[in-house]
């Protein structure tokens, strides 16, 4: 039979409301006497009111329509029994990411903006990809409807009958139990049907369903071989085949005891399973309160499958918390292969991938400045837009050291911060002040859509602290930390920028300070006759702690105009310029102040054409372009060895040198030149426009000497040309590219830079990246190999590895190894690690009197699926040795 729930204000009679604790079943009984047994045969028509109705034998028959004032209305507060939190919008989140350049990513999880986040938590997701429940019942009617009541009694169909606790037998085992699928959120005003073979009792009071009893309500679904229930108490008994499943949960038990008014349901000897995450179990008895509050005693939880025993956690009691995410143990044993590895009287776990408080994977490593290093990072989720981890780590040889890290987002600012501290170090060089620290901070602000500002600063205790306490060679050899605060202002024409700049020295020469800087710019394209005019300005205090050095003020103009002509085949920009700075330098010597004035006209003309035909290679159609590209500068020649050198140095020649009005980075020189930059690009299109080739070949013609240089001791430039430079980039497939490049002295018949890498990736993480590269400086050649790999081998296990190599000096820079194993429910991941611990040079070489000196390190990471997330410093640091590797170990 069938129920289906009307409101009682439909028939003027009052009603009982019942749910089954999180079951959040609701049945309407209302006070009327049992219908007569009838000789018709009727069913609503399910696109009208009307009741069609058939005797047997007879023809259908349309009944007169339901009056008007009978049809459903809106439910208001106080008729329906709420069951489920509203629905609420998902969480806004915006990464930690320290400002204005790149910064670190954080594997704790991002945080959601204040006045972004929902005053509730989202609940368990339901599943996308199950099967759609059946709209159509199939009904054979037993009795007539009631007019009043608006109930149909039913006989039970069998599309049910062949109901049973979805099995997880397979890896990854898919949620497929028979009519259970895709449901809508609980819904305590949703219809109400129940069905069942037989009700062999039926008053105002007391109902009794018998035989394949089913009861469905929105995105739940119950059943049961038999259930009592008692409108008055709202109590139900059920008994025999007991499952419960709402599209998330799933549960199984031999009988069930609930009351509506207490919200609590008991079921004994059950089974479960959480179905988004798999997690699985067994019980003697479950207490659930609420929709989300499960209580389950002398139980199990898993995500392996029932017939795989990899692991279990096994407690006196566990409580299950949907809303918040969370599961909590008491006596819990931790079982590997059914064997006890671990016994905790209480812990707290995950049971969904939200962010939580708790200990992150450790990282083990061993070297011979440290010793053996254990660090075991505990993170505190302290609220959605702000977090803190703690990282306690031990080193052998040097004592105990505290790391915090404090995030924190708000709807206008983002930002980090963290410290170090490490007391009394054992192995220090210093005995005056052993005590070793750190501190960084990143924040940025908006205060409106053109304002912001932020702070961007590092610091150390003493010069040798990341060479001592570093975890890389990158880290090992930070030769300077920058301290910049800046605040600035954009809008469609102008920007503004303020800012203080300066630098912790740790190797090498102190640099000036800006103390502070000012920077206006402005840009009006387009304006009469299609000119574009702009400007940019600067005022800058420059200072240094040397009692010797040249401080002062700098402050340059520079207005300009272009007039471009552009068409679909090539372009003209003529752009002149004039660069006026004006230097008010205070000698600390002889305490007097000198005023320099220095006024250039820098003209440029940049012209390029484009070309292109098609082609046909094998079965595929390609467009290949031609870009010729010729670029002429003129700047007149100035002394200006009597300016200093504030923050100016020989910019990196590359191609985008090519196309600059200055050879040198800053203010305090600027070029003469007289010459014409060419550069000749092909590009192969295939048919969806996507670059298949790209080659590039350029070269500086000079027309004169260059006379300017950065100090009066250099050489001044006078060969005809400068240093070829060429570029292959092949992108033939997309799992395959190859990039190329070099510097040719064709003068002196030598490589001054070349590159040559290849990156293979046919599929995710299956990797092989190789890399050549050689740079020429005045104080010798370098030249590495660069091999790096992550590749699937036989089963579920994967290798990943790297081998960084000096060419010169025959040495491993860095070499790793390691390999993943993964099953559907745990994963492990053992990575082994070695790094030579030298300090560089100036100009990135590895000081010749320094000891070769490595460091080692083993990291171990065993992962159950379920219980947390899985991003660690392991995971860090295959991410910046192997490129393109992506942390898929354990999703």
């Amino acid at each position: 039979m069938i129920l289906r729930k009307r409101n009682p204000a439909q028939t003027g009679q009052s009603g009982t409301a019942l749910t089954l604790g999180c079951l959040s079943l609701s049945l309407f009984m209302a006070s009327a006497a049992q219908a007569a047994e009838p000789a018709w045969i009727c069913h609503q028509d399910a696109g009208s009111a009307l009741w069609i109705c058939q005797d047997s034998g007879t023809a259908k028959v349309p009944a007169k329509p339901r009056d008007p004032a009978e049809q459903p209305r809106q439910e208001t507060s106080a008729d329906a029994v709420q069951t489920t939190p509203a629905p609420v919008a998902a969480e806004t989140v915006d990464e930690i990411t320290p400002v204005p350049e790149d910064e670190p990513t954080d594997e704790t999880g991002t945080l959601t903006a204040v006045g972004e986040v929902p005053d509730d938590l989202p609940g368990p997701v339901v599943p996308e990809n199950l099967p759609a429940l059946t709209a159509d019942v199939p009904e054979t009617p037993l009795e007539a409807p009631d007019p009043e009541l608006g109930v149909r009694f039913l006989i039970n169909d069998a599309d049910w009958q062949n109901r049973r606790f979805p099995a997880f037998s397979q890896c990854p085992g898919p949620y497929l139990p028979g009519r259970v699928g895709p449901l809508p959120l609980a819904n305590a005003e949703a219809p109400l049907d129940m069905k069942a073979d037989s009700a062999p009792l039926r008053t105002a009071t007391r109902t009794h369903l018998k035989g394949n009893v089913q009861i469905e309500q929105g995105s739940e679904r119950f059943a049961a071989d038999e259930v009592f229930l008692n409108h008055e108490t709202t109590q139900v008994d059920a008994s025999g085949g007991i499952l419960y499943e709402d599209g998330a949960l799933v549960l199984a038990g031999d009988s069930l005891t609930g009351n509506r008014d207490a919200e609590i349901t008991t079921i004994n000897q059950v089974r479960y399973r959480i179905v988004p995450t798999n997690a699985n179990g067994s019980a003697d008895r479950v207490v659930m309160q609420g929709r989300n509050l499960v209580t389950l005693d002398n139980s199990s939880f898993t995500t392996c499958p029932s017939d795989d025993n990899a692991w279990a956690i096994n407690a006196s009691e566990i409580l299950l918390d949907r809303e918040d995410g969370t599961g909590e143990a008491w006596n819990m044993t931790l079982r590997v292969k059914d064997v006890p590895v671990m016994y905790l009287p209480y812990i707290s776990f995950p049971i969904d991938d939200r962010r939580r408080s708790g200990f992150l994977y450790p990282a083990f490593s061993e070297n011979k400045r440290n010793g053996i290093d254990i660090a075991t990072p505990y993170y505190l989720n302290l609220a959605p837009n702000y977090d803190l981890t703690l990282t306690p780590r031990w080193l052998k040889k040097r004592g105990t050291q505290l790391g915090a890290q404090f995030r924190y987002l708000t709807s206008g600012s983002r930002g980090i911060i963290g410290a170090e501290y490490l007391p009394d170090d054992r192995e220090a060089d210093f005995e005056d002040n052993p005590d070793r620290w750190s501190w960084d901070v990143y924040h940025h602000t908006r205060f409106s859509p053109r304002w912001t500002a932020g702070i961007n600063a590092q610091g150390v205790s003493d010069n040798d602290y990341f060479h001592d306490l570093g975890t890389d060679f990158d880290v090992g050899n930070k030769d300077r930390l920058l301290r910049h605060g800046y605040i600035q202002y954009r809008d469609p024409h102008w920007s503004f920028n303020a800012r203080l700049r300066q630098e912790q020295v740790l190797s090498g020469g102190e640099r000036y300070r800006e103390l502070p800087s000012f920077r206006l710019s402005g840009n009006y394209p387009d304006q009469w006759a299609g000119m574009n005019f702009f400007v940019s300005s600067e005022l800058t205090r420059f200072d240094k702690k040397s009692d010797t050095a040249v401080t002062g003020d700098r402050f340059s103009v520079a207005p300009g105009i272009s007039m471009p002509y552009e068409t679909l085949s090539g372009f003209v920009v003529p752009t002149l310029r004039y660069h006026h700075t004006q230097y008010k330098l205070d000698d600390p010597v002889t305490d007097e102040s000198e005023t320099i004035n220095r006024g250039l006209p820098i003209f440029s003309l940049d012209s390029g054409l484009f070309f292109e035909r098609e082609l046909v290679f094998g079965e595929e159609d390609f467009t290949q372009t031609l870009e010729p590209r010729l670029f002429y500068l003129y700047v007149p020649y100035e002394d200006q060895d009597d300016i200093p050198r504030f923050d100016t140095n020989q910019s990196t020649f590359n191609f985008s040198r090519l196309f600059r009005t200055n050879r040198f980075n800053g203010m305090d020189r600027i070029g003469d030149a007289n010459q014409v930059s060419a550069s000749l690009t092909s590009r192969f299109l295939d048919s969806v426009g996507r670059e298949r080739l790209r080659l590039t070949a350029g070269e500086i013609f000079y027309f004169r000497d260059r006379q300017v240089t950065l100090t009066p001791s250099r050489a001044e430039g006078t060969a005809p040309n400068s240093a070829l430079l060429a570029e292959a980039v092949y992108n033939w497939t997309s799992g395959l590219s190859v990039r190329s490049g070099i510097e040719w002295d064709h003068h002196n018949d030598e490589t001054n830079r070349g590159v040559l890498s290849l990156h293979y990736e046919p599929e995710p993480n299956k990797i092989i990246n190789l890399s050549h590269r050689v740079r020429r400086r005045s104080s010798g050649i370098s030249e590495e190999s660069d091999v790096s790999v992550a590749w699937p081998l036989v089963g579920n296990w994967n290798l990943v590895g790297r081998w960084n190599n000096d060419l010169v000096e025959h040495r491993t820079i860095e070499s790793l190894i390691g390999l993943e194993y993964e099953s559907c429910c745990w994963a492990v991941r053992v990575v082994g690690r070695r790094y030579l611990n030298a300090r560089l040079d100036g100009n990135g070489f590895i000081v010749a009197d320094d000891d070769d000196e490595f460091n080692s390190g083993i990291f171990f990471q065993f992962i159950f699926k379920g219980l947390g997330g899985t991003s660690t410093a392991t995971t860090t640091l295959l991410r910046e040795s192997i490129f393109g590797y992506e942390d898929l170990l354990g999703q």
